[in-house]
């Protein structure tokens, strides 16, 4: 079914109610509302028994490579170090990362991309100079025209990561593995090496020490679709759950409406038919380790 399909099969199992009307703007726009929130619903469904069907449409993965930058030091104080034009031009580009030079690795606090210039931490005993080499213990998500995104993770959208589901360190294939709660890696600010365990803070991941190479890494991903926008646009799921986008915004709009018992009705058909109409070759998507949970 299209999306101007389910619309209209919507908008005729409510009863054509005339705040509903697709040819009319804010009616248009509610259905619309309705129908991309129920396909990310049906996308994440997740039964009583902690089981979720994960379709195709949710799962990415992409391959990276960490990051390190060498060059020599064009010249410094005890509190700032000028690097060469083999370092980055924009400001704050190497903020956070980790500055080593043949006597100290120092954390930078700011950087001005206009002279090359890097703020650290804790002032040196002595100005520092010969070769240097930069290090950082963080990916970003970003798009592929985003200042710095040949330094982290280029997707096509970073708003459409849900959840990490595994990092795998393609060096002796190791997993990273995500930090406990509880954990932090405070005090981990010039540690170099293999990660082990990350934590994934808004737009980016960190790792517990610093990458001391150019690893590569794999990254299995959840993923959230585009919203449909096109009348022709479809989900993208297999055509039989069409009908339960469907019933999700059904169930919806009969709430919108305070029809109650419609909007009860609906909700146990939806539940039913999630149930009845998983066969053998969704019951492969099933996932019992999603990190997140989306209800009604």
């Amino acid at each position: 079914m299209t999306f101007s399909d389910i619309r209209t099969a919507v908008w005729e199992e409510l009863g054509e109610p005339p705040n509903c009307d697709p040819t009319v703007a804010s009616g248009l726009a509610r259905l619309n509302t309705w129908i991309n929130r129920a396909y990310k619903k049906i996308l994440f469904w997740k039964f009583p028994d902690g089981s979720q069907v994960r379709f195709p449409a949710t799962e990415g993965e992409i391959f990276f490579q960490t990051k390190t930058v060498t060059g020599t030091i064009a010249s410094s104080t005890t509190t700032t170090v000028t690097l060469d034009t083999a370092a980055g031009a924009n400001n704050d580009q190497y903020n956070g990362w980790i500055l080593e030079d043949p006597s100290n690795k120092s954390l930078i606090v700011d950087y001005d991309g206009a002279s090359r210039t890097a703020t650290i931490a804790v002032a040196l005993g002595t100005a520092p100079s010969g070769t240097y080499t930069l290090y950082k213990r963080f990916m970003k998500f970003l798009k592929a025209a985003d200042v710095g995104a040949s330094e982290n993770i280029i997707l096509s959208s970073v708003s459409a990561i849900k959840e990490v589901q595994k990092l795998v360190l393609l060096d002796g294939e190791q997993e990273i593995v995500p930090a406990g709660r509880t954990e932090t890696f405070t005090g981990n600010f010039l540690m170099l090496g293999k990660p082990s365990s990350y934590m994934r803070q808004g737009t980016k991941i960190i790792f517990d020490i610093a990458p001391d190479e150019d690893y590569w890494m794999y990254l299995e991903y959840v993923k959230i679709p585009a919203d449909l926008v096109n009348d022709t646009d479809e989900p993208e799921l297999p055509e039989t759950f069409h009908e339960a986008v469907m019933l999700w915004a059904l169930w919806r709009g009969y709430r919108w409406m305070q029809e109650t018992d419609m909007a009860y009705s609906t909700k146990k058909d939806l539940i039913d038919f999630m149930l009845t109409t998983k066969a053998p070759s969704e019951m492969a998507l099933d996932r019992e380790d999603a990190a997140f949970e989306l209800n009604f």
